[in-house]
């Protein structure tokens, strides 16, 4: 065989042109995704030659394998990546692609840099029989192998559903991009039969229930956001801090938090923003356990992860707020990245636990998170922490490192106003002022100084200089992952 020939033949394979009308169109091709993620000029393909006939007599006008593999520096570092190419019969995987896809990730593990897959797919080749639903396995399996290792990402920018959805849920980070973009284990001809909720498989339906942890509206801005997260990840588990280019003063005040963490409803997201370095916070999960939010900033140019309460969306814990706090918590754990625990909320929410009883469980998950992680863990209590909220948010005795809080902050073991009707019940009926009654036990058993004398917090910072303190305690316990 020419191997020239058969290298131009693949090249006219992949021409910088959409899909047409007919293959769904406003896709970026192949060369288009590489070009939106790669530095320019350095992505290099491997296995290009792999096909489905072994024979070498025959493999000249062979259909390259629907997914195109291969390495590049994406701002400067290493990584790899599996892209499916949708323009090639419908994307359909066959087991030597899969074949493809598990060498990337074995090379991405050897190497220790992280791996993203891109998926648009149809399904499985079915001409390849069996061994269709065998290459799902085998992509499983060398996924599961390098869990942990490395940050594998999946971008689905196509149709990901069966196997195909297993093995991308199995990722570090999930993320859904452009019109096309679908997402579930059933097919859509299945969903249309069963009459399945409409959204099922949309964008607005992962991320509503947990499934995608950012949805962007192009292909092209959902590559752009991979490149952001890679920022704030390492390339593998044994890298340790990541360093975060800012030109902000760790020791900058924060002039408006006090208004803000006291005034009601306040959005979580703003507080975090103010403590980030430039303003910059890569926020996950938006929509899914929105009483909480959670994702990636640096602070004193060390990358981290922030849970913060948003008591603009609850001020009370849900199963959806719990689980996604958990997943975020071992992320962070996996790859060293330093959590910072925001805490404003008012226990439980009794409702949420009637209507999804698996609360208990993701509870359960978090509070493990917390006493299990190796990580630099720091809690600020900006607000109220009541019940055994405290135990499970980051408190001293279930593994932070430092617990710090604001002199306006609450911490009860319930509510105040709870707690004065069932402690001072008999003063109440004596006609003293319920609401002097509430000021007097927030002073003498529900402030932070009750608490510190308790030894349960280390310090009482004013709210302004909250982003100096976190920043010199991860500066203090930046070695702590690594021992």
């Amino acid at each position: 065989m020419n191997i020239q020939l058969r290298k131009e033949f693949i090249q006219s394979q992949r021409k910088a042109l959409r899909c047409d009308a007919s293959q769904k169109g406003d896709r970026l091709s192949v060369k288009e995704k590489i070009d939106a993620f790669y530095d320019s000029g350095t992505f290099v393909e491997t296995g290009a030659f792999v096909c489905e006939s072994t024979s070498f007599s025959n493999t000249f006008d062979k259909k390259a394998e629907g997914v195109v593999t291969g390495y590049g520096a994406v701002n400067g570092r290493l990584v790899f990546s599996c892209i499916q190419d949708y323009s090639r019969d419908q994307g359909a995987l066959s087991m030597a692609g899969a074949e493809k896809i598990a060498a990337v990730y074995e090379a991405a593990a050897k190497n220790a840099a992280p791996v993203l897959m891109v998926f648009d797919c149809d399904g499985a080749k079915l001409a390849d029989g069996v061994n269709a639903v065998a290459s799902y396995g085998k992509i499983i399996k060398t996924a599961a192998n390098a869990k942990g290792l490395i940050p594998q990402i999946s971008l689905i920018t196509g149709v990901c559903s069966g196997g195909l959805a297993a093995v991308a849920g199995s990722a570090d980070l999930v993320i859904m991009g452009g019109k096309n973009a679908f997402y579930s284990v059933s097919p859509v001809s299945v969903l249309k039969t069963e009459h399945a909720d409409k959204t099922v498989g949309s964008g607005e339906y992962a991320a509503k229930n947990g499934l995608a942890d950012v949805c962007c509206a192009s292909e092209q801005e959902a590559f752009s956001l991979v490149k952001d997260l890679l920022d704030y990840l390492p390339s593998n588990d044994m890298q340790g801090d990541v360093a975060v280019v800012n030109r902000d003063d760790a020791n900058r005040r924060l002039a408006d938090a006090e208004s803000l963490v006291t005034s009601n409803g306040y959005n979580g997201r703003e507080l975090v923003k103010m403590l980030a370095d430039d303003g910059r916070f890569l926020e996950l999960s938006s929509e899914y356990g929105s009483e909480f939010t959670v994702g990636f900033a640096s602070i004193d140019g060390f990358a981290c992860g922030v849970i913060a309460g948003n008591p603009a969306k609850g001020e009370k814990i849900t199963a959806c707020g719990a689980d996604k706090c958990a997943a975020f918590l071992d992320l962070c754990d996996r790859f060293s990245l330093p959590v910072i625990t925001l805490c404003d909320c008012d226990g439980y929410s009794a409702a949420d636990e009637a209507a999804h009883p698996e609360l208990v469980s993701a509870l359960s998950a978090l509070a493990f998170g917390y006493a299990s992680a190796e990580i630099p863990l720091i809690t600020a209590i900006v607000g109220s922490l009541t019940g055994s909220a405290f135990s499970v948010l980051g408190s001293k005795e279930v593994g932070a490192d430092l617990v710090f809080a604001l002199p306006t902050a609450v911490i009860s073991p319930m509510s105040v106003e709870s707690a004065v009707e069932f402690m001072q019940n008999d003063k109440l009926a004596e006609g003293l002022s319920k609401e002097e009654l509430i000021e007097k036990w927030e002073i003498e058993y529900a402030s932070p100084v009750s608490a510190a004398k308790a030894g349960l917090i280390d310090y009482i910072c004013e709210a302004d200089e909250l982003r100096a303190r976190i920043a010199a305690a991860l500066n203090m316990l930046s070695m702590k992952a690594a021992f």
